[in-house]
């Protein structure tokens, strides 16, 4: 009965990481093109914003922008709060959110650095790239895939 509960749950984590990441390419692709057509009054996909998204032009191009960085954060929270309890229901350790913490710590300390870095020197074109990656490593389950494999490689060391 355990094994058969734990097996469902990891099932809803992963059906919760492809929900996860289906709504945020969803609002993001979108909140990118009315972006674009607020900048340079066309759209850059063929298809132009959905429809369900076309409040997105009552706002302006700053708050846009700005919303892009809240969004992301919020993204960054349901990843973390998902592989929490993935990772808290596949090893029944009470210490699992510590090493959790700290990888997305670092992915968003690091970030930040970066990102002020090339506003400092007044040089992006680098920074921004890297900055991103770092961040869209927060917002998937590469945190979670890497923690499983270092819990899992842990364990069977400590084992023998």
């Amino acid at each position: 009965m355990r094994n058969k509960k734990k097996a469902l749950l990891f099932i809803a984590a992963i059906l919760a990481f492809f929900f996860l990441g289906y709504l945020r390419d969803f609002i993001f692709v979108n909140l990118n093109d009315a972006l674009y057509y607020i900048a340079h009054k066309q759209y850059k996909l063929q298809h132009g914003v959905d429809k369900r998204l076309q409040f997105l032009f009552n706002y302006s191009y700053k708050q846009l922008y700005y919303l892009k960085w809240l969004l992301t954060v919020m993204f960054s929270c349901f990843y973390f709060a998902v592989s929490f309890y993935t990772l808290r229901f596949l090893f029944s350790q009470k210490n699992i959110f510590k090493p959790l913490f700290i990888l997305y710590t670092f992915l968003i300390v690091l970030s930040c650095m970066l990102t002020l870095i090339g506003i400092l020197l007044n040089d992006n074109t680098w920074t921004y790239k890297t900055s991103r990656f770092l961040m869209g490593m927060a917002q998937s389950p590469i945190p979670l895939m890497i923690l499983i494999f270092a819990i899992k490689l842990l364990q069977t060391e400590n084992s023998q």
